[in-house]
């Protein structure tokens, strides 16, 4: 019988699980936001407003580009937190998670974790 081991670990983006600014306005300036390993890894982020007056929307790109089908847009309220993907699961070395943000540049940070599945 095989075992299963679950990991809970940092975005490969985060610099020791810090937040991820999302200084990019276009999929060409997108930000890493983690790189898929060889498992399962079971993705969860939040973006964070930091701007108390506007909403921005932010684009996940789930290792492609092709919209609809690799791409999660969320609008995150003014001063808001707002989870962006729920333990969506991708593996085999899937690609690269990214992020941008549809009109202004750094405004939005993501934060996370992954359960990498072995």
């Amino acid at each position: 019988m095989a075992t299963t081991a679950i990991t809970r670990k940092k975005l490969s983006g985060s610099t020791n699980g810090t937040g991820i600014l999302v200084t990019g306005t276009a999929t060409g300036a997108s930000v890493t936001v983690h790189t898929v390993s060889a498992n399962q890894d079971e993705i969860h982020i939040w973006a964070t407003n930091a701007d108390l007056t506007s909403e921005y929307t932010v684009v996940i790109e789930m290792a492609g580009t092709t919209d609809p089908k690799d791409t999660i847009k969320r609008t995150v309220p003014a001063g808001g937190t707002l989870k962006v993907v729920d333990g969506i699961t991708l593996s085999n070395s899937a690609g690269v998670v990214k992020a941008w943000s549809v009109t202004t540049g750094s405004k939005i940070s993501l934060f996370g974790h992954i359960n990498e599945i072995v």
